[in-house]
């Protein structure tokens, strides 16, 4: 990892390993120098660079390292600020920016070191903006006018930093320059991103037109900060706190001074008794420790427990951790060693507060662990976990018997509490434990006419245990007879039923369906399994089972219910599962499917739209493991309908390794079936996942199973559907001649079925295969088609891309007026429609069609945008284009330099990953930039062989245009050296 940080591969040393031993040895002389010209230095301070096994490690004091100096001293001024102290909260925040010496990480050129380094000036714009809201509170409107005009060339978009700008110049009686800014922003906003001005920037400006009081302009610290807190403190999934009895020597161990960032524990084991209440302990110790860790805060159910559910395997615990951090799904590996190095790399520079809930052993843990001292795991496992690095365990066992008691009373009210005795017998017959004094005292508020007697009665009467968890937890077993014996038939029913759900919660139209008896019914249930506590709801209409009760419910069921009982409600799951998804998947992700078996039974009612794509989103956990449990007794049918209807959402949300289990388990079970059409379908699923993790062979081969099936089922949409497929997986395969025939034949069939809306999909498939083979008028046609087909679909994210593709027409065509109104208005439409990094793609694009050199800067900032996100997201064709797009900027705008060491360093990702045509994109503009630098013979070379890979793919358009400009730079009847 340090070699790959240190050296890219242009520029690695023959040996190595050899110099980064060389550099250790070199580093270690300057660190024992320092700490003998600093002797007051104690021993625990003394920075020193350690060997680790096979790593090195660089032991010091957090002080001593200036970049967690400015950490610390960024959070100290935002507390100051928060306190209502500006003047010292600006003096901080100005001792902060003093540690700065010019660029982080200056000399290092690598994509680890260029990630790191947006990151940490990303973090000191963030505090600067922090700065200038308490600079203003002090009325200091010409310094902070002054200091913040030269950052709005480097930040033209950011409209926090307008906001503080126009309220300084206004601050300073310079009405007219503060309204001349805002409206020269909201041009800038509408011509070169699309867009108008966010609400805050909006209300601004109509306060300056009412001539407001500057001091009603400014807003207080908690409403000023959320912009630079929000890039401080990272994203946080923690989940809602319920109040904490007792505890208090275990949470200050938990979060003592050896917890902080850098100290000298990084893993911090809570061990217990199930029902002992170490989640709540845990999520307690985060919730004071958060600040300390600002860049994320992140909690995880490892499911080791759960009932009925999976635990999570170190691959889909990376992907989960991941997605948290907020990665988008594309850029998440799917190799193991890969996932794994990404997190790490997402973390190197971070500090932050990992809650690994439900661990079973140490080797599940160990590989989520972050590597840097900067960061702090807590860890929560029914078993003692040895091995971790720089661990400590804090083992939990009962309550206090005066912190049992006060639970019991505080749950149950004073006035039934009335005998001290009885209240002791009561939590020492629920071992006092948490969780089941909690259940016992919901036994007794949900029965008014009981005595305290009444309650301890129940519980002396014991029948049988908890066999999973053994005879140390009697006492919960205890509790949970009581509670259930006190149950209605119906609410016994419910219980035992509701436990079948095998996602991590479910829903109210799930409990509906387990039930069987209407939603009405069910919503009266899951009350009374609330206030009983035997449910709980982390999240409003979203309930589960602690881990035990769920596992007291299975053993109900095996004893109380019937097998065909239990298939019965499963099936009733599955089946309003399939329904619920296709609804919103068809809201969601207009495309072809099969309409879903007329006996499925339809809800009862729905939300609209939003909410029913919310709710998908919400449910794709519970999804994927609902279809595993299904499948797993004996429901094919209803495994492979739900994973037909689930397969876009899938695709989309970037659950490929489960997607492709999925479609490849369904297709193995229509073939069985002899259902030839369901087979077909299947197939195009699966074809879709390889299309879209670049197996294009794979895909192909499954369109051309689908294409055959779907014929022999006289399915002619399946059949259709299937050459788009094909036709598409050939096209990034690089035939485009093949593509075209796949994709004709398609749209032939499409339009033979008068189906306009995949008709439109397959022109702009169409499209923009054509204009890669060169043939830009066909390709302006079928592009032009397309779009009018899917605006009628009102699909507005594939509107977005259609317009991107239009663009790219017409800047073919040399029509750069209607090239950049389509980019601007795919990136109006596409903006809370297309994902991130689609948006990205069409500003880089935008900037081809900019007027330069007036519109460099702008250029610019979009593809330097671009590459930052492509590189965060491991999308390296994109990067490789958007470095190409950065070197026609600065081409076009006279630097030649700089535009072909961008092109190079396009060439050098292009020739890594294997990507051809953007490899002669590359040695194409390479070629331009070294003909303006005067280099004849090398810009010959450069074109010669972008022509020679471009002739290979069948680009017929680019080796035109290179072959032109080759022509240029070799005269007539010259040939290389070497020719005939």
């Amino acid at each position: 990892m340090l070699i790959d940080r240190i050296w890219d591969e242009e520029n690695l040393p023959k040996d190595p390993t050899g110099n980064l031993h060389t550099l250790a040895a070199r580093l270690r002389v300057i660190l024992r120098k320092a700490v003998e010209a600093e002797p007051g230095l104690d021993e625990g301070s003394r920075p020193a660079v350690v060997t680790a096994g096979n790593a090195y490690e660089l032991t010091a004091d957090p002080e001593t390292i200036d970049w967690q100096q400015f950490l610390r001293l960024v959070h100290q001024a935002r507390s100051y600020a928060d306190s209502g102290d500006d003047e010292r909260a600006v003096e901080t925040y100005q001792d902060a920016d003093r540690l700065w010496r010019g660029e982080a990480l200056t000399g290092l050129v690598t994509d680890w070191a260029e990630s790191a380094r947006q990151s940490m000036t990303d973090q000191r714009f963030a505090a600067t903006l922090a700065r200038g809201w308490a600079t203003l509170r002090l009325g200091r409107f010409d310094d902070l006018a002054i200091e913040l005009a030269p950052q709005l060339d480097q930040h033209p978009h950011d409209e926090e930093l307008v906001r503080l700008l126009v309220t300084a110049l206004y601050g300073c009686g310079r009405q007219g320059a503060a309204l001349a800014l805002c409206q020269a922003t909201f041009r800038a906003l509408r011509s070169e991103l699309g867009t108008g001005p966010g609400e805050p920037l909006a209300r601004l400006h109509q306060r300056l037109l009412q001539q407001s009081p500057v001091a009603e302009l400014i807003p207080p610290p908690s409403s000023a900060a959320p912009r630079g807190a929000a890039r401080l403190l990272g994203p946080s999934n923690l989940p809602t706190l319920s109040p904490l009895e007792g505890r208090a020597d275990e949470l200050a161990r938990l979060t003592g001074l050896d917890s902080r960032p850098g100290g000298a524990v990084r893993v911090e084991t809570i061990c217990g008794l199930g029902g002992a209440g170490k989640s709540l302990l845990a999520l307690h110790a985060a919730d004071r420790l958060r600040e300390l860790f600002p860049d994320a805060q992140l909690h995880l159910d490892l499911r080791t427990h759960k009932p009925g559910q999976t635990p999570l395997t170190q691959e889909a615990a990376l992907a989960r951790l991941l997605r948290a951090l907020g990665l988008p799904a594309k850029s998440i590996p799917r190799d193991p060693e890969e996932l794994q190095d990404r997190w790490q790399a997402e973390l190197c520079n971070r500090r932050v507060l990992l809650v690994l809930d439900d661990a079973a052993h140490a080797d599940q843990v160990r590989p989520l662990l972050p590597k840097s001292r900067a960061s702090l795991t807590l860890v929560t496992s029914r078993h003692r976990l040895v091995g971790l690095p720089d661990s400590k365990t804090v083992f939990l066992d009962q309550l206090a018997t005066e912190d049992a008691v006060a639970l019991f009373n505080r749950l149950v009210g004073l006035d039934r509490a009335t005998d001290p005795d009885l209240v002791l017998d009561i939590v020492e017959r629920c071992g006092r434990l948490p969780l089941a004094i909690t259940l016992a005292a919901s036994h007794l508020r949900g029965r008014p006419a009981w005595e305290l007697s009444d309650l301890l009665r129940r519980l002396s009467d014991q029948h049988g245990l908890l066999s999973e968890f053994g005879n140390d937890d009697h006492s919960v077993r205890r509790v949970f007879a009581a509670s259930y014996r006190a149950l209605t038939a119906d609410q016994r029913s419910a219980f035992r039923l509701l436990s079948l759900h095998p996602g991590p919660d479910f829903g109210p139209e799930d409990a509906a369906a387990l039930i069987g008896r209407g939603t009405a019914h069910a919503d009266r249930m899951i009350e009374d399994l609330l206030y009983r506590s035997l449910l709980e709801e982390p999240k409003a209409e979203r309930y589960r089972y602690h881990d035990l009760v769920a596992s007291y419910a299975a053993e109900l069921r095996t004893e109380e219910g019937s097998a065909a009982e239990l298939t019965a409600a499963t099936r009733r799951l599955a089946r309003w599962a399939v329904v619920a998804v296709d609804l919103a998947d068809r809201s969601a992700y207009p495309r072809l499917r099969l309409p879903v078996p007329p006996h499925y039974p339809r809800p009862e009612s729905w939300p609209d739209e939003d909410r029913l794509r919310a709710w998908l989103n919400r449910s794709c956990d519970a999804l994927i493991g609902l279809h595993r449990h299904a499948a797993a007794n004996g429901l094919d049918e209803e495994a492979d309908w739900l994973a037909h209807v689930l397969g876009e959402h899938l695709d989309h949300a970037g659950f490929w390794p489960e997607a492709e289990a999925m479609h490849r388990a369904a297709a193995s079970h229509w073939r069985l079936a002899a259902e030839p059409q369901l087979e077909a379908h299947a197939r195009i699923s699966l074809s879709a996942v390889h299309t879209r993790t670049a197996h294009y062979e794979a895909a192909a081969a499954e369109s051309r199973r689908a294409s055959t099936l779907a014929r022999s089922a006289g399915d002619r949409s399946g059949h259709a559907e299937a050459l788009l497929h094909l036709g598409v997986a050939t096209r990034q395969s690089g035939d485009l001649t093949r593509a075209l025939h796949y994709l004709q034949k398609s749209l032939d069939t499409w339009n033979r079925l008068g189906d306009s809306v995949n008709r439109a999909r397959t022109l702009n498939a169409l499209g923009v295969t054509l204009l890669q083979q060169g043939d830009s008028e066909r390709a302006l046609v079928s592009l032009t088609y397309a779009l009018a087909g899917i605006r009628k679909s009102r699909d507005f994210r594939r509107e977005a891309i259609a317009l991107n593709n239009l663009s790219d027409c017409y800047e073919h065509r040399g029509d750069l007026i209607s090239a950049r109104r389509a980019q601007e208005q795919a990136i109006a439409i596409g903006a809370g429609h297309v994902a991130e990094i689609e948006l990205a793609t069409f500003r880089v694009n935008l900037s081809s069609f900019l007027d330069l050199p007036r519109e460099r800067n702008i250029a610019v900032q979009h593809c330097r945008h671009g590459i930052s996100v492509f590189r965060r997201l491991n999308d390296h064709p994109k990067e490789a284009a958007s470095l190409t797009a950065l070197g026609d900027v600065h081409l076009r705008s006279g630097d030649a330099q700089s535009a072909l060491s961008a092109h190079l360093h396009a060439l050098q990702i292009c020739l890594a990953i294997g990507f051809d045509r953007g490899r002669a994109q590359a040695l194409f503009g390479a070629g331009q930039a070294e003909l303006a630098l005067g280099h004849p013979d090398r810009s010959a070379a450069h074109l010669a062989e972008g022509a020679q890979v471009a002739h290979a793919l069948g680009a017929r358009e680019l080796e035109r245009r290179l072959d032109s400009a080759l022509q240029s730079v070799r005269p007539t009847g010259e040939h290389p050296p070497g020719g005939d």
